[in-house]
């Protein structure tokens, strides 16, 4: 008879179910199911212990533009309120404002790239005829 190989207790995979009954996070030490998980995990391993490696944490959140849009908006929009709360506007429309801005300012810097990329090409053409 062939004996059964045992399985440690890091190896043994938890199954929590369909997706709308499983809890949103689960910190254990299962395999992570879903990607809000393995982002998290992902971000500690590069940590170390007890956060002795902030450089590895800011290069990964740096590396994660879009979570780190997912959660600077709403902050934003706090500081916002914050600073204009004399104003008595609603926070929604802080967000609102916060959730544009940075689409301006990408317009901005793009304009600013084609208009340096458009004069360094016609200076370009203006050495080669002189």
């Amino acid at each position: 008879m062939a004996s059964q190989p045992t399985e440690s207790a890091n190896e043994q995979k938890k199954e929590y179910g369909k997706i709308g009954e499983r809890p949103f996070v689960a910190f254990d030490d299962a395999k992570s199911t879903t990607p809000f998980e393995r982002w998290t995990k992902s971000g500690e391993r590069e940590d170390g212990e007890h956060g002795t490696k902030n450089g590895a944490f800011y290069q990964h959140a740096l590396q994660q533009p879009a979570y780190m849009m997912l959660c600077c908006i709403p902050l934003f929009a706090c500081v916002l309120k914050l600073l204009y709360i004399r104003r008595r506007l609603f926070y929604i429309d802080h967000l609102i404002y916060a959730l544009h801005y940075p689409h301006l300012l990408l317009r901005r810097i793009m304009l600013i790239v084609l208009a340096t990329i458009g004069l360094n090409r016609s200076r370009r053409v203006q050495l080669q005829d002189g």
